[in-house]
């Protein structure tokens, strides 16, 4: 489970797998977060996966 308040005044936010985590399950959690902090979905590329969020 993934908590706003995790991300309030992030600009960056990365996201850490183990080798056997499934990209499905990457990609699910890197679309949950920003759909829950309102940023668009720009597509990515594995293994670096990072994105800036704006200020509130």
């Amino acid at each position: 489970d993934l908590c706003l308040e995790w991300f309030a005044g992030a600009a960056t936010v990365g996201i850490t797998a183990g080798t056997s985590t499934p990209d499905a399950l990457i990609d699910s959690v890197e679309r949950a977060i920003r759909e829950m902090t309102a940023h668009p979905l720009e597509g990515s590329s594995h293994p670096d996966n990072s994105f800036e969020l704006n200020a509130a």
